[in-house]
């Protein structure tokens, strides 16, 4: 069952909210402002615990910034519907 869709985004399931793609692609899809969208980051600094810790701050950043990104997607996402079961309704 098709809930909605946003350009070659489709949205099945709520918890399937940015439909099984890429993060970074999926902000360009909802045109997620650049200093909110995904950022990059080098996965090979990463492999150890101890690697981890001593990139802890920018570990956290990449991660905080995923959610920020995750929460705007959301919200143009439940805006979407809203409008659709506002439209519904008239």
């Amino acid at each position: 069952m098709k809930i909605m869709e946003y350009q070659d985004v489709v949205f099945a399931d709520l918890r399937l909210m940015i439909g099984g793609g890429k993060l970074a692609d999926v902000c360009k899809e909802f045109k997620v402002p650049e200093h909110l969208a995904k950022k990059e980051i080098d996965m090979h600094n990463f492999r150890t615990l101890s690697k981890v810790l001593a990139f802890v701050d920018e570990v956290k950043e990449y991660a905080l910034n995923d959610v920020i990104c995750m929460e705007y997607i959301y919200d143009v996402y439940k805006d979407g519907i809203y409008k659709d079961i506002t439209n519904l309704m008239i």
